[in-house]
C-alpha cells in the first residue's frame, strides 16, 4: 500500500505507531528512540518536499543517511525505524522483536523461565542485560513447543540446531542462550549440557582507534574557545580525554556532581552502577568554570553538558559524538580510524599503557570492573608485546636444507 503523508498527518500517524509499539510491550527508552530516529529522517525530507512517502524514504536512506555526521550504529538504527514505520503506515504485517511466545508457553514451561528471571537478578545483571538473555530463552523455549518437545529431559542437540534456524538473530541466539542451556544443565532440568551444542560466534577482532597525545592536544588548540559553543565543546573534551569515561555517564552529570570547592567530582557508572571518584584535575576544572561562567545554569542539579540551541535540554549520545567527531576531523588526520566519542577512551587507555602505567590502574581509571577489560589494549602495546616474543629456532634437516636451496624432501 502507498503512502504519502503532510507533515501534520505524519506526526498523527506517528503517535498512533508509537501507541501501538506501547502497546505491544517496547520499553519507553526504545519508543524514544524510534521517536527521534524518524523525525531525524523527516527534518531532511520534509526540506525537499512536502510529503513524506516511501520513496522519500528510500532517497534518504541512500543519498543523505550515509554522509550524516553520525555513528554507523545510529545510522542502522534509524533504517531500522523508518522501516518499521513505513511497514506501519503500508498495513504490512510485521513480526516485532517482542516475546509474544511468553503468552504462549505452557505452565511448566512458564516457571522455567521466571526461575531463569530469579537466577539472572541474582547475578546482579543490569535490566537490559536480563531483557536480551529472556528474549532468547522465550524465544527457544517456544520454539521447542512448535517442535512438540513438552519435557525438557527430551531436549537434543536436534532441537537446539531447530531453534537456531527459526530465530530471528543467529548471532544473539548463539551468544545468549547457552547461558539459559547451562543454567538447565545445573539445576538438572536437562539431562545434557546442551550450552555446548549452540554453535560458537566467531567476530572479526578489531583493535581500538586510538590517536597520539600530540593529536589530541592539536585537537583542543583548534577550538575557539571565545564562543560559548567552543567552551561547551572544549569542556567536554577535555573531560573524555583525560578521565576516558563513558559518554553516557558524560552526558548523565550534573552540576552538582563536580566539587569545585574540593577539586573532586563523583557519579555512579551506567553501566556497572560502580562508584567512580577522581581529582578534579587544573586543565579540566578551569575548562568547566570558562563553559559554566557563560552558560549561568539556573541550579546545580541542572545537566552539566546542555543543548545550546532548541530544544534546549541535557545533550544527547549523538550530539557528544557530533562534537568529537567534527572537532577530531578539523584537526588531525583520521586515516581510517574510529572519531566518535570512545576512540578517546580508547586513547587514554592505550597511551597509559605506553607509559608503563600498571593495568590495574588503568582499569580503576576507565572505570572496569573486569579485570581482563582493559587487556584488550594490549594487543596495540606492540613495544611490550616484542619482550613477550619466543626465540625462532634454528632450522634443521630437511627444512633447513629447504631453505638454503635444496628440494623439499
Amino acid at each position: 500500500m502507498n503512502f504519502s503523508l503532510t507533515l501534520p498527518k505524519a506526526e498523527e500517524r506517528l503517535c498512533e505507531f508509537i501507541l501501538e509499539l506501547d502497546r505491544i510491550g517496547y520499553s519507553k527508552t526504545t519508543l524514544n528512540g524510534y521517536r527521534t530516529a524518524i523525525r531525524k529522517a523527516w527534518k531532511a525530507i520534509y526540506a525537499q518536499t512536502d510529503f513524506y512517502s516511501n520513496s522519500e524514504s528510500n532517497w534518504f536512506i541512500k543519498e543523505i543517511l550515509p554522509d550524516m555526521q553520525i555513528s554507523c550504529t545510529y545510522k542502522k538504527h534509524i533504517r531500522t525505524a523508518l522501516r518499521r514505520w513505513n511497514d506501519y503506515l503500508s498495513n504490512k504485517p510485521y513480526k516485532y522483536r517482542c516475546t509474544v511466545a511468553k503468552e504462549k508457553l505452557t505452565m511448566h514451561y512458564q516457571m522455567i523461565l521466571e526461575n531463569y528471571i530469579g537466577f539472572l537478578k541474582g547475578n546482579h545483571l543490569k535490566k537490559a542485560t536480563i531483557d536480551n538473555y529472556i528474549f532468547f530463552a522465550t524465544e527457544f523455549l517456544y520454539s521447542l513447543i512448535k517442535q512438540d518437545v513438552t519435557n525438557m529431559k527430551q531436549v537434543t542437540g536436534f532441537n537446539i540446531g531447530s531453534a537456531l534456524a527459526s530465530s530471528g538473530s543467529t548471532t544473539g541466539f548463539c551468544k545468549k542462550l547457552p547461558r539459559f542451556l547451562k543454567y538447565l544443565y545445573t539445576e538438572e532440568i536437562t539431562r545434557l549440557d546442551l550450552s555446548v551444542a549452540v554453535p560458537k560466534v566467531l567476530e572479526e577482532s578489531i583493535l581500538p582507534a586510538i590517536y597520539k597525545k600530540e593529536e589530541l592536544e592539536t585537537t583542543l588548540l583548534n577550538i575557539d574557545c571565545t564562543t560559548l559553543n567552543g567552551k561547551r565543546d572544549y569542556a567536554a573534551l577535555s573531560f573524555l580525554m583525560v578521565y576516558g569515561i563513558r559518554v553516557t555517564d558524560l552526558i548523565n552529570l550534573n552540576i552538582s556532581d563536580i566539587n569545585f570547592i574540593h577539586d573532586c567530582f563523583s557519579f555512579r557508572q551506567s553501566k556497572t552502577e560502580n562508584l567512580y571518584e577522581a581529582d578534579l584535575l587544573p586543565q579540566v576544572k578551569d575548562s568547566l568554570l570558562l563553559y559554566l561562567q557563560e552558560l549561568k545554569p539556573d541550579n546545580s542539579n541542572t545537566p552539566l553538558f546542555q543543548r545550546l540551541t532548541a530544544p534546549f535540554g541535557r545533550m544527547s549520545r549523538s550530539g557528544i559524538w557530533n562534537i568529537v567527531s567534527l572537532r577530531l576531523m578539523n584537526s588531525v588526520e583520521i586515516s581510517g580510524r574510529k572519531h566518535g566519542s570512545h576512540a578517546l577512551r580508547s586513547s587514554l587507555a592505550s597511551n597509559l599503557i605506553l607509559e608503563d602505567v600498571p593495568y590495574d590502574v588503568v582499569r580503576k581509571i576507565l572505570g572496569h570492573s573486569d579485570p581482563n577489560a582493559t587487556k584488550r589494549y594490549a594487543a596495540i602495546d606492540v613495544a611490550h608485546l616484542r619482550l613477550c616474543a619466543l626465540e625462532c629456532p634454528q632450522p634443521t634437516g630437511a627444512f633447513k636444507s629447504y631453505l638454503e636451496g635444496g628440494a623439499w624432501k
